[in-house]
């Protein structure tokens, strides 16, 4: 099996390394796996070992969920004996210090995995990390004072010992926890790539645009023409098996 290299490994290696993230990083890495876990639920499928080990951050400090030898496809039949027996044992192998066990209490009583087991794991996942999300209290800027308090917020509604009131993944990225961080992005500014090699002199930086997977800024006007180039080439056919996207 071959992956690509994770420069900060795993979430809890990076939070206790030399790195010392702050807490919108933190959460923005928890952003990301909450992310991922959302794609997973909303096409039928169960992580059923969400941790911090099992998060994994890049160069570019975004998050990455990771291990799916336990996940469960819910269209196809699955030991969930198997899947409690695996899961209890290697959590508490890697789990940090102040959570020892992951298992969600209904799925050790029932042996079900679902998306509220999921969200539970989660949440203890949120709890290991609960000191690295929060501002400490030296520290005074815009947005920090609302900041506080938000993490044992968020902790409280997903290990709910009620499953149902938990948090799902699409309604907790739109939580407190996580908004915040919007309200305080720092609007930065890139060269587009394509003006570059364009050869562009009146080439400037902007906001407006996307940025790739490897990191490239392209600006709104060369991502609009690129796309219109593309689709004078590609088969109407390909256009509709890819509903549409651009890669």
């Amino acid at each position: 099996m071959q992956m690509p290299w994770y420069t900060h490994e795993s979430l809890n290696r990076w939070v206790r390394g030399d790195h010392r993230p702050d807490w919108r990083q933190v959460r923005s890495v928890l952003l990301d796996a909450l992310l991922g876990l959302a794609h997973l639920h909303y096409n039928g499928v169960m992580h059923g070992d969400v941790k911090p080990a099992n998060i994994l951050v890049d160069g570019r400090e975004r998050g990455r969920l990771s291990d799916f030898d336990i996940s469960l496809d819910t269209k196809e039949r699955t030991s969930a004996a198997r899947i409690i027996r695996k899961t209890t044992t290697t959590m508490r192998v890697t789990a940090l210090g102040m959570t020892s066990d992951f298992a969600e209490p209904e799925l050790q009583a029932s042996g079900q995995a679902t998306k509220h087991t999921d969200m539970f794991a989660y949440g203890q996942t949120v709890t290991c990390l609960q000191d690295h999300c929060e501002p400490g209290e030296e520290v005074v800027a815009p947005g920090h004072g609302q900041a506080r308090g938000q993490t044992a917020s968020l902790i409280t509604i997903l290990t709910s010992t009620d499953p149902k009131a938990r948090l799902v993944a699409k309604d907790g990225m739109c939580w407190p926890f996580f908004s915040i961080l919007k309200d305080m992005r720092v609007k930065a500014t890139s060269t587009c790539l394509l003006c570059e090699m364009n050869g562009e002199d009146d080439a400037k930086d902007s906001d407006a645009g996307i940025e790739c997977s490897q990191g490239h800024f392209h600006c709104s006007q060369c991502v609009s023409t690129l796309t219109k180039d593309l689709l004078k080439i590609e088969s109407r056919g390909k256009c509709a098996a890819r509903e549409g996207q651009v890669m």
